[in-house]
């Protein structure tokens, strides 16, 4: 992935075959064609968009353990880190608590392909009531704005920054 473009690459099966009419199941060759994909920018996901990606290439593995041979699947994820506030919307009820890696707070959230680390901020308690008060579609309004400035304070951007803005127009502009 190139981190300063947000871009992907891709692998994206497709079937190449010789015989034009008929194809039967044993006939078909599946190869993969690499592909550069743009991840939608945070302001589309503040908008609602949703990127729909392919599962992650993966691989076979032969693994012998007690004398026993066990096929072992590879899947080839791309890792992004972000902060919970660039987390895409529909991957929030995904979220948990890592209990196991002292090196997260929480645990890896997977969207076919792309595999998010969440890195921890001190300000994560704001965002998810901030995303929390976004969601029941309440209008506190001055804990909204009390919450963006917390949050713009510590130099945390993200979609939940965008759309609270966007939901509120010209009244937050005084930030």
């Amino acid at each position: 992935m190139n981190k300063y473009n947000k871009q992907i690459e891709i692998f994206t099966p497709y079937i190449k075959n010789n015989i034009s009419d008929c194809v039967y199941l044993k006939q078909v060759n599946i190869e993969y064609e690499k592909k550069i994909v743009k991840l939608l920018s945070q302001k589309d996901l503040a908008n609602g968009w949703r990127q729909v990606l392919p599962f992650p290439k993966s691989t076979l593995k032969i693994i012998e353990r007690n004398s026993k041979l066990i096929n072992r699947k590879i899947k080839y994820y791309i890792v992004q880190k972000i902060n919970l506030s660039q987390l895409p919307e529909y991957l929030w009820n995904k979220l948990e608590i890592n209990n196991l890696n002292e090196n997260y707070k929480y645990k890896s959230v997977i969207d076919k392909v792309v595999k998010y680390n969440i890195i921890e901020t001190p300000v994560d308690k704001e965002i998810i009531e901030l995303k929390n008060i976004l969601s029941s579609n309440s209008n506190n309004f001055t804990r909204i704005i009390e919450l963006l400035q917390i949050l713009e304070d510590n130099n945390i951007n993200g979609w939940i920054i965008i759309r609270a803005k966007s939901k509120f127009g010209d009244n937050i502009q005084v930030l």
